[in-house]
């Protein structure tokens, strides 16, 4: 005997299934070509077209019958800047950029693949108690797909004995002026390695005890810059963010940064000056390609203060993995509820393979 089913009503409510008045059928990709996420075509320099697919929010990767072979990139969510905990508190460690993974040549078998996207570290708020700002909620989010996981960044040290700066798939840089025994170095990396793929990771750089700038978080392309310039407060030099990593030859510059992922987020710092404010500072850290956050200024507020500069953004840039920046002293509580340090910039996962095998 064979059974029947009676299909009254068929909706195509996603791009991984069907529904049949309420029972859900996987959807089989048949073809040459996988589905799932933002796709484009990108034709590279030797003038090969490959389909690329974008990941910014979890989602599934459906493979054709005969699976693919293809390159794969991913990197975990960047972690928040260091905060302000109060009224001269100096400058504050920038957050660690996600850890990344790549593979060339990585077969993916057929059907559905879940990709999961690590988010951004939540900024951290000036003047709240470290047992309240946990790691948790400021390291960046892992992301993870094809039985491999990378890393989350880690959050940016605070000060005076406040929260020191985080582990993570880069680390966080150090917070100016803690006094407890390596409160104010930068961390390392928790990156871990699988056979196959290159992984990519940084640490933060260090600040120090009596010092007025915070340490810059690592970078999926180099560590973060280590505070400078003495403890002066009108010299002393906020590190910047560890560098980012271009894959705009693998994927364009329609991803990521232009291309670039992985900057981590420049170190926070006092800028002792009877000039404005809300001047652009001169010596905060920066954030270099690959969508990490800038430090911040005490003249300058935080990125929500009127006046700043959209180019001083704290903020790292979603789908980056950018380290959050660091956040100053604000001693003039110029932001309404106080201010805070840059989020970190969530995760991807960028998949091509060749458009005519």
């Amino acid at each position: 005997m064979v059974a029947t089913l009676k299909v009254n009503k068929i909706e195509n409510v996603s791009a991984g299934a069907l529904a049949v008045e309420g029972l859900i059928i996987p959807k089989v990709q048949t073809g040459s070509i996988g589905n799932g996420g933002r796709m484009f075509i990108f034709t590279d320099s030797s003038n090969i077209s490959w389909i690329v697919h974008e990941f910014k929010m979890g989602g599934t990767f459906w493979a054709p019958d005969n699976g693919l072979t293809a390159d794969v990139f991913m990197i975990g969510g960047g972690g928040s800047g260091g905060a302000a905990t109060g009224n001269n508190d100096t400058g504050k460690g920038g957050g660690g950029a996600g850890g990344a993974l790549f593979r060339q040549g990585f077969t993916i078998a057929s059907g559905g693949h879940e990709i999961r996207i690590g988010r951004g570290g939540a900024g951290q708020t000036k003047g709240v108690a470290a047992a309240t700002q946990k790691a948790t909620m400021h390291n960046g989010g892992d992301t993870s797909a094809f039985d491999v996981i990378a890393r989350g960044g880690g959050m940016g040290g605070a000060s005076d004995n406040n929260n020191r700066a985080a582990e993570g798939g880069c680390g966080g840089g150090g917070g100016a002026r803690n006094s407890n025994s390596g409160w104010n170095n930068g961390r390392g990396s928790t990156q871990g390695s699988y056979t196959g793929w290159t992984s990519y990771s940084g640490s933060g750089g260090n600040s120090a005890a009596n010092n007025t700038s915070g340490g810059g978080g690592g970078g999926i392309g180099g560590n973060g810059g280590n505070q400078s310039g003495g403890n002066n407060s009108s010299t002393s030099q906020a590190g910047s963010g560890g560098a980012g990593r271009d894959f705009s030859s693998y994927f364009g510059v329609t991803v990521g940064h232009f291309g670039f992922f992985g900057g981590g987020g420049g170190g926070g710092t006092y800028r002792h000056s009877t000039n404005d404010m809300y001047q652009a500072p001169p010596n905060n850290g920066s954030s270099n390609y690959g969508g990490g956050g800038f430090g911040a200024s005490s003249r300058e507020g935080s990125q929500t203060a009127p006046n700043v500069s959209a180019t001083d953004k704290m903020d790292g840039i979603d789908g980056t993995g950018g380290g959050g920046g660091g956040a100053a002293e604000d001693h003039e509580n110029v932001e309404p509820g106080g201010a805070r340090s840059g989020c970190g910039g969530s995760g991807a996962i960028i998949i091509r393979y060749r458009l005519n095998p």
